[in-house]
């Protein structure tokens, strides 16, 4: 609490001794108890972990003078904290448990403090405590109730005192149980997946790796934990389930790779069946390149039928590369034959290109037959329409033919023929003579 001060001395918390705290003066019966605690207490210095009340000050409502009183904290057995304002004097005040709120001067947390003397009475053990800081005071009470030397250790007391003072012994001994418990747990987690997963080798094999670990980890926990407070711990179960489990991870093992001799044969199989679907196919593809094609339809369709038959050959590469990685011994020999393949693919593809020309201007030769047919018939109609309101509509469309069927033998003359060459003239001068008609 920010608001909270420092005690700054020892005098001003002495005004007043409780008659609460002399009837209660009573040496504790268990000798061993107070020595364990001495040793483990008196004399060290701890952090706290809780703010420890030292004084509260505030103006009497009669007389109007400041009255101090002492503040004690009080730790119960569940933990929970309260604060004690001892009898004060000057004038008399009776002692009555506050709220933090009311406490003037307090050492907070993380305060150091050091252990300077334990008193034992007959319902409560209190711990005198000084700050770092000259006059710095506090007192922590645990209220144990009458008997509490019959019903206690000093382990169990060691415990309840360290929910206010940060014992280092006591945490690594409660860190190591929580990681006992989670071990535990894990322990229990890994026996359950084993008998479940009877049917899966790899999972049950996981499993048992895990149980392994955590039965490794929990011997060490228990060994570490022995060590720290001195206490016989039995750990023989453990290393009973480890010594026991060896076996069944050899067998585990020994299902993991028959399970996985398996599935390699089972993917050998599919990728077989797959490597034979795929050069079905490029022997139907080669079936369909048997030839020459007669129009650039045809020749169109053979140049998907070209890139088909690559992208096969490349699938057959990966069929057999992954055949490769699964042990299959004629991989060598079946990937020498990717490069012949693909070496007729590429003469099969420029065959076609070469056929490409001559199609397209047999392809000419025919549109242009047909044109010739649709240029005489324009011609008559356009002789028909002198002299009428057709005469105009009719020269159009025929010069617009007489235009496409020029576009026609230019595109042959770039294609090599020497008679379109003639027909290119002889329509050019047509063309002229038309347009001079309007």
């Amino acid at each position: 609490m920010s608001s909270i001060q420092r005690a700054p001395t020892l005098a001003v918390l002495l005004t007043s001794l409780s008659a609460r705290a002399w009837s209660t003066l009573i040496a504790v019966d268990n000798a061993q108890l107070k020595t364990r605690l001495e040793q483990e207490l008196l004399g060290r210095t701890f952090q706290i972990k809780i703010i420890l009340g030292s004084s509260r000050s505030f103006r009497h409502s009669e007389t109007g003078t400041t009255v101090t009183q002492a503040v004690d904290t009080e730790l119960e057995p569940d933990g929970s904290v309260r604060y004690y304002a001892r009898v004060g004097c000057c004038p008399l005040t009776a002692g009555s448990y506050v709220g933090r709120e009311a406490i003037t001067l307090a050492l907070n947390i993380p305060s150091q403090v050091r252990v300077t003397r334990l008193s034992f009475l007959n319902d409560r053990i209190e711990i005198m405590l000084a700050g770092v800081q000259a006059g710095e005071y506090a007192k922590l009470k645990l209220m144990l109730g009458r008997g509490y030397e019959r019903r206690w250790d000093a382990d169990e007391l060691l415990r309840l005192v360290a929910r206010a003072l940060r014992i280092e012994k006591i945490e690594q001994e409660e860190k190591l149980e929580a990681e006992f418990r989670s071990l535990q747990r894990k322990i229990e987690m890994a026996e359950k997946a084993i008998t479940a997963l009877v049917t899966k080798p790899h999972e049950r094999l996981e499993a048992l790796g895990e149980l392994r670990a955590s039965l490794e980890e929990i011997i060490k926990n228990r060994s570490a934990y022995q060590a720290l407070t001195g206490r016989q711990v039995d750990i023989s179960a453990y290393s009973s389930r480890l010594s026991s489990l060896e076996p069944e991870i050899a067998a585990a093992k020994e299902a993991v790779v028959k399970r996985e001799e398996e599935a390699r044969r089972e993917r050998i199989a599919s990728l077989a069946r797959q490597l034979d679907a795929v050069k079905e196919e490029i022997a139907a593809v080669r079936r369909r390149l048997s030839g020459e094609p007669v129009s650039l339809q045809e020749l169109e369709a053979r140049t998907e039928d070209l890139k088909r038959w690559r992208a096969l050959v490349e699938k057959m590469r990966e069929l057999m590369l992954a055949l490769g990685s699964e042990g299959w011994e004629s991989v060598g020999a079946a990937l020498a034959e990717i490069p012949k393949q693909l070496a007729e693919v590429e003469r099969t593809e420029a065959g076609l290109e070469n056929l490409r020309g001559p199609l397209r201007l047999a392809e000419l030769e025919r549109e242009y037959s047909q044109m010739e047919k649709e240029r005489l018939r324009l011609l008559d109609s356009y002789t028909r329409a002198f002299g009428t309101p057709e005469q105009e509509r009719e020269r159009m469309r025929l010069l617009e033919h007489l235009q496409r069927m020029h576009r026609n033998r230019a595109n042959a003359v770039q294609l090599g023929s020497k008679r379109a060459t003639e027909q290119i003239s002889r329509l050019s001068k047509e063309i002229e003579r038309i347009k001079a008609q309007r």
